[in-house]
């Protein structure tokens, strides 16, 4: 098979990936956290790798406009998943932190991607997932070290944002 003759790289990483994701919305669902969409997806894993974060921070490692976290976080905090609280260094600034109840969903997340990672494993080998993984990771470094990673993603989104945009503080 020559290369012309392979599928293309978005659809070979598409596919695993809507397949992830798929995974973790029906286990999410079977444990009881049916109220938590894709979207929230995000807020979850950026929320893992910090205790607290403003809407700004969160926007920009998401690559989606400050509204549109506003609004996830709106929607988490309805359902109990994450708070706003005075930021300890600014009190004028708010920052959003995960309640206890969203830990547990973060902590069901992770628990599931290693399940699935797990399984993925065994289907083509311990050797090559790992190999797999790694390329992954440096091309994901490399991206971001190079500056290749979108902010927003377009620039009429970037153009939306500017026209409305929330304040980080209370």
């Amino acid at each position: 098979m020559s290369l012309s003759d392979s599928p293309n790289l978005w659809g070979l990483l598409r596919t695993p990936f809507r397949a992830l994701v798929s995974h973790i919305e029906c286990e999410l669902e079977t444990a009881g956290y049916g109220d938590i969409r894709r979207a929230h997806f995000r807020v979850f894993r950026a929320a893992s790798e910090v205790d607290g974060f403003s809407l700004t921070e969160l926007a920009k490692q998401s690559q989606i406009t400050k509204q549109s976290v506003a609004y996830l976080i709106d929607d988490l905090e309805q359902h109990g998943y994450a708070e706003r609280v005075p930021n300890p260094d600014d009190g004028r600034v708010r920052i959003v932190r995960l309640t206890a109840k969203g830990r547990a969903v973060e902590r069901e997340i992770r628990k599931i991607v290693a399940r699935i990672e797990d399984e993925w494993s065994g289907r083509v080998g311990a050797e090559q997932f790992a190999t797999f993984r790694q390329t992954l990771a440096f091309l994901a470094a490399d991206l971001t070290r190079s500056g290749q990673t979108p902010t927003q993603t377009s620039p009429s989104a970037r153009k939306r944002e500017r026209a409305g945009q929330l304040s980080d503080v209370a």
